[in-house]
């Protein structure tokens, strides 16, 4: 059970790691486009690499997330001295006493109850940016050209992250619509909207 629940653990964090860095390879990649279109006069397309980074990075980890090869790194974060590797590797071992087999696992399962997966495999805070900053990367590079027309607040801010288009809105223009004045025109003199006064009639 601690296994199974240090291991969910153990593949979130990894996914959540591999969010973030796809989201790193995504800007590097459209910083690197960028750079070259202007020092050489190209015209390279910018490619969105983020999704794919991170299908590879969270594929990769599963063959590490095997008991055998995340408990060494379990045992460092409990202080284990290598009590859980121990047990894994004699479990499955015919040549080893099974007397001192079972005493060796009622001394893991007694350490393991005092300890927690929470504690084996922390979490840190600021990878839960992670997801937020993937969600933003995606509606950035695909879905922001089929919604309607984005807040100015989010134009300005995909902007400032991207690069791309989506800056504020000019002066006179304001959500695609022309803002028009309305006042009257001036009654006398030479105004914006006609010539010259009409001369009096003469008597």
């Amino acid at each position: 059970m601690f296994l199974r629940s240090a291991r969910r653990r153990w593949l979130g964090r990894r996914a959540l790691q591999a969010l973030l860095a796809a989201f790193a390879a995504h800007h590097l990649v459209l910083l690197a486009t960028a750079l070259v279109n202007r020092i050489w006069g190209r015209v390279l397309p910018g490619l969105s690499t983020g999704p794919f980074v991170a299908l590879v990075l969270f594929v990769a980890s599963f063959p590490g997330a095997r008991p055998a090869r995340i408990a060494p790194a379990l045992d460092r974060a409990l202080g284990f001295k290598d009590r859980l590797a121990s047990f894994l590797d004699l479990a499955g071992r015919a040549d080893v006493d099974e007397r001192y087999r079972r005493a060796q696992a009622a001394e893991t399962a007694a350490a393991l109850a005092r300890v927690s997966p929470r504690r084996a495999v922390p979490i840190p805070r600021w990878l839960w940016a992670a997801p937020a900053l993937f969600a933003w990367l995606l509606y950035a590079s695909y879905f922001s050209f089929f919604l309607p027309q984005p807040l100015r607040w989010v134009r300005q801010l995909t902007m400032t992250v991207t690069g791309g288009p989506g800056g504020p809105a000019s002066e006179e223009q304001e959500g695609g619509v022309k803002i028009v004045s309305v006042a009257p025109a001036p009654t006398g003199g030479t105004g914006a909207t006609g010539g010259a006064e009409r001369p009096a009639e003469q008597e």
